[in-house]
C-alpha cells in the first residue's frame, strides 16, 4: 500500500510540478432504475441491530448441515456524510452476521468495527479523515485544500475482510493493522500488530490460512524508492514465526495473494505514479488513488517467492522469481494455487487493464455511482496459469466464459489443490460487475461447464461463501450469498446447492436492506 509518507521518499522531483486541483471529467450518469437501485445498494442505511427471524419466516428450509453455523460479511457503510460521498473503499467497516439456529430460524446481528476513524466521523456527522480515494472537504471551496491538508492522513476503516484465527476474528484493511474482534459478540478489541507491525505499517486485508502448518500468512508492502514485500507467517499465539522480505524493482499494486506448500504467489501488477498528481495530493487537492495507473510499458508477470520450511524461524531476505505470462494479467483476486510437481498452478481473475478510482462505479464525491462504468472495460477472466519456476515460462487456459470475481474455494484447501470453486459473475458474458449471478466450477473436471444461477430485476449479487458440511467429502456443502434488492428495501440471504444451482435457492432469509458487502467468512457457533 503506497502511503503519503512513503511517496515523500520519491524525492524533490515532484516539487517542481505546478500546484493544481485534480478534478474528474464530468460524466453524465444515466437516470435509470438500475442506477437508482445500485446507489441505494451501496449507500443503504446501516444501523446496529439484533433481529430474530423465526423458522416460519424463512422461505424454504435451512439445511440441517448449516444449523449451528454463522455466515458473516464485512463491507463499507456510512458512505454519505455531510453531503459528500466517500469512495466505497473508504466506508466504515460494517459486519453482517447470520447465525443459523438449531430450530431453523436465523439470528441476524450487525455491528460497526469501532475504529478511531469511525468514532470521529460518527461524532462529527461529516467526513474527517482523508481516505485513499476520498477528501473530507471540497478543494474547490474556500479553505477546502487547507482543511484537507490538516485532516488525519490515515483512515483505517477495517472494512474489507474477516479472518478467524487464534480465537480472534480479524477485520482487515489494506493500509494498516487489522482490527481484532471478539468472535461471539463482534465487539472490537483493537488493532492487532502481532508484535511486529510498526505504526501505520501496511498489512494486506487478504490473508491465507495454512491449516497444515497452522499459520496465518500475511503480506506487508513497503513502498518507496526501493520497494519490498514482507511475507509473514504468524502462529495461533499471534507471534510471527517467519518473515521473508523480497525487494521489488517495479512499483506494484497488491491486494490479494495465494500460497502453495512451496511458494507465495501473486501477479506483478506494475504501476505508474503521476508525480504531478502527487504534488496536488500534498496540497490537499487529490487522493492517493488519483496518482496511480497501470504501467502499460511494463511487462506483466507472476511473482513466485519461496516459502521457508515449516520448522523455520526468523527473518530472511528472498528473491522474486518472475514468470512471464502469455496474456496480460492484472489481478485483484485469486481462486487458488498449488504445487504440481515442479510447476505451480494458479487460478486467477485477470483483467487486461484496470482504472483506479472507478471501482463500484465511483464517479467522484458529488456524483452518483454509475453501474455502467465497469462495462467500459474488458471483464476479468478466470484463467488457469501453469507456471514453471525454472524456465520462468507459463501456459494459460481460460476456465469460464463469464466475467468472474470474488472466487472462493473450500476453506481447508488454501495452498493445496481444491476440488471446485464458487464465484460471483454476470449472465451477460460481455461484462462482469455489478454482478447478478453466482457460479460454481468443478476443478476436477474442467471440461464440465460452469453452473450459474441468476437473480432477476435490478438486484445485485455479492460475494458467495462455500460452507462445507462437517465430516462430509470436500465437495459437500452449501453456497451462501447476499442479494441486494433495493426496490423492495430488502437484502436476501440465499442458500443454494453449489452442484445444482439451476434448482434455485433452498432457503431465502429476508432482512432490511444492507449496504453492499465486500468479503465474508463462515464460522461454527
Amino acid at each position: 500500500m503506497t502511503t503519503r509518507r512513503d511517496l515523500l521518499r520519491l524525492g524533490a522531483t515532484a516539487l517542481l510540478a505546478p500546484a493544481c486541483v485534480t478534478t474528474r471529467p464530468t460524466r453524465v450518469v444515466a437516470d435509470s432504475p438500475r442506477t437508482a437501485a445500485w446507489n441505494q445498494a451501496l449507500t443503504a442505511n446501516a444501523e446496529e441491530v439484533s433481529l430474530a427471524i423465526a423458522a416460519s419466516s424463512v422461505e424454504g428450509v435451512i439445511p440441517d448441515a448449516l444449523r449451528g453455523t454463522r455466515a458473516l460479511w464485512n463491507g463499507p457503510a456510512m458512505l454519505k456524510l455531510g453531503g459528500r460521498l466517500a469512495h466505497p473503499f473508504d466506508g466504515h467497516g460494517y459486519l453482517r452476521d447470520f447465525a443459523f439456529q438449531r430450530d431453523g430460524g436465523v439470528q441476524f446481528t450487525t455491528r460497526f468495527v469501532d475504529t478511531v476513524a469511525y468514532r470521529a466521523e460518527k461524532a462529527a456527522g461529516h467526513l474527517v479523515h482523508r481516505g485513499i480515494m476520498t477528501l473530507p472537504f471540497d478543494p474547490a471551496e474556500s479553505g477546502g485544500s487547507a482543511k484537507n491538508r490538516e485532516a488525519p492522513q490515515v483512515k483505517n476503516v477495517a472494512n474489507t475482510t474477516l479472518t478467524p484465527f487464534g480465537g480472534k476474528l480479524l477485520a482487515g484493511w489494506e493500509g494498516g493493522a487489522p482490527h481484532a474482534l471478539e468472535p461471539s459478540t463482534l465487539a472490537t478489541v483493537g488493532p492487532e500488530t502481532f508484535g511486529v507491525l510498526q505504526e501505520n505499517e501496511a498489512f494486506l486485508a487478504h490473508t491465507r490460512l495454512d491449516r497444515r502448518r497452522n499459520v496465518m500468512v500475511g503480506v506487508s508492502p513497503r513502498p518507496g524508492r526501493v520497494s519490498s514485500l514482507v511475507f509473514r507467517e504468524i502462529g495461533p499465539d499471534f507471534v510471527q514465526r517467519t518473515a521473508v522480505e523480497v525487494p521489488m524493482e517495479v512499483a506494484s499494486f497488491v491486494h490479494d495473494f495465494v500460497i502453495t506448500e512451496k511458494f507465495y504467489v501473486l501477479a506483478l501488477n506494475p504501476l505508474s505514479v503521476n508525480l504531478l498528481t502527487y504534488f496536488s495530493m500534498t496540497r490537499g487537492n487529490a487522493t492517493l488513488m488519483d496518482m496511480l495507473s497501470t504501467a502499460k510499458d511494463k511487462a506483466r508477470a507472476i511473482v513466485l517467492v519461496r516459502r521457508p520450511a515449516a520448522d523455520a524461524r526468523g527473518v530472511t531476505t528472498g528473491e522474486p522469481i518472475l514468470v512471464a505470462t502469455q496474456a496480460p494479467v492484472f489481478a485483484v483476486h485469486y481462486g487458488q494455487a498449488y504445487d504440481d510437481g515442479e510447476s505451480v498452478v494458479l487460478d486467477v481473475c485477470a483483467f487486461e487493464d484496470f482504472t483506479f478510482g472507478q471501482e463500484f462505479g465511483f464517479t467522484g464525491q458529488t456524483g452518483p455511482l454509475d453501474p455502467t462504468l465497469p462495462d467500459e472495460r474488458t471483464p476479468q477472466r478466470l484463467l488457469r496459469l501453469t507456471l514453471d519456476p525454472k524456465t520462468r515460462t507459463s501456459s494459460v487456459k481460460q476456465l469460464s466464459v463469464h466475467g468472474v470475481d470474488f472466487p472462493r474455494v473450500h476453506p481447508d484447501f488454501d495452498g493445496v489443490k481444491a476440488p471446485f470453486l464458487v464465484a460471483a459473475t454476470r449472465a451477460d458474458l460481455a461484462h462482469s460487475d455489478p454482478f447478478d449471478s453466482v457460479m460454481s466450477l468443478d476443478l476436477d473436471d474442467l471440461e464440465r461447464p460452469e453452473q450459474v444461477w441468476t437473480t432477476t430485476g435490478d438486484t445485485f449479487v455479492g460475494e458467495p461463501l462455500f460452507v462445507p458440511t462437517p465430516g462430509a467429502g470436500p465437495k459437500e456443502g452449501h453456497l451462501l450469498c447476499c442479494v441486494s434488492d433495493p426496490g423492495r428495501g430488502k437484502t436476501h440471504l440465499l442458500v443454494l446447492d453449489p452442484h445444482a444451482l439451476a434448482k434455485g435457492p433452498l432457503a431465502r432469509v429476508e432482512v432490511p436492506l444492507q449496504p453492499y458487502a465486500f468479503h465474508g467468512v463462515s464460522l461454527a457457533t
